[in-house]
């Protein structure tokens, strides 16, 4: 069983609003990754090397944003404010 939302009362008033921009976040960087992955040679891919491959896709979206656009990469995400 996966990780379960926290009952309402316990969440901020603002949990359902950092809920969607982090949603939006979180795709638009697996979108990232998966741009930077070659179509062609997954065709017939392992599911776990596509994903290990994902994933190293993504550090290097991540990293290079922290490179070239400061407060926009990897960092950037540990000042996203908690949500309960």
């Amino acid at each position: 069983m996966g990780p379960q939302a926290p009952p309402q009362s316990a969440c901020s008033d603002d949990a359902d609003d950092y809920r969607q921009v982090v949603l939006v976040r979180v795709h638009q960087l697996v979108k990232l990754g998966y741009e930077r992955l070659d179509r062609s040679v997954y065709r017939a891919g392992d599911e776990e090397e596509i994903s290990g491959d994902l994933a190293d896709a993504i550090d290097f979206v991540l990293d290079d944003r922290a490179l070239s656009q400061p407060g926009k990469g990897r960092h950037a995400y540990r000042r996203l404010p908690h949500v309960t």
